[in-house]
């Protein structure tokens, strides 16, 4: 099945969160089987799972001030377009994609950051956040981008019937 040899580096980018668990799980295992020993996996996805909630929250009185001008009204929480529900399937939050990547590698890091910060002047007052980027506990929930840095694949167990 599949490659018989190694890899130094493997980079997935804005994969995960379309694909299902068990399609991830899957990835993940065959990541961790064609990767060098001293290997190093990359993975990035966005949006932080925990992003879109704090931003409603963050962002409601603005968007309740706008929607009174224009006499409509407003929701809560900040709903996406269809075709990112349909296409997202599997957003991970901090927490979740370092339960991931802890299960098949040894050393691993998980991190968040902001790639937004090219946003246009009205859409950051709307939001915002920025003082919090980079405070401790609130990154986990203000940054929109996830990203996790491994090595050393787990040792497989073996396979007994």
């Amino acid at each position: 099945m599949g490659l018989t040899h190694s890899f130094d580096l493997v980079h997935c980018s804005e994969i995960i969160e379309h694909l299902h668990n068990w399609e991830v799980e899957r990835m993940m295992s065959e990541v961790a089987r064609v990767l060098d020993v001293n290997g190093r996996f990359i993975a990035q996805t966005e949006p932080n799972k925990m992003y879109r909630w704090v931003s409603s929250i963050w962002s409601y009185r603005q968007r309740a001030l706008q929607a009174k001008q224009e006499g409509s009204k407003v929701r809560f929480m900040i709903e996406p377009p269809p075709s990112h529900v349909l296409l997202h399937v599997n957003e991970q939050t901090y927490w979740s994609l370092k339960r991931l990547v802890r299960k098949y590698f040894q050393e691993y890091k998980v991190a968040t950051y902001e790639l937004a910060l090219g946003m246009d002047d009205s859409l950051r007052r709307t939001y915002n956040a920025y003082p919090y980027n980079n405070l401790p506990l609130l990154r986990l929930f203000f940054n929109r981008e996830l990203i996790a840095y491994s090595k050393r694949p787990r040792p497989k167990r073996p396979n007994y019937k």
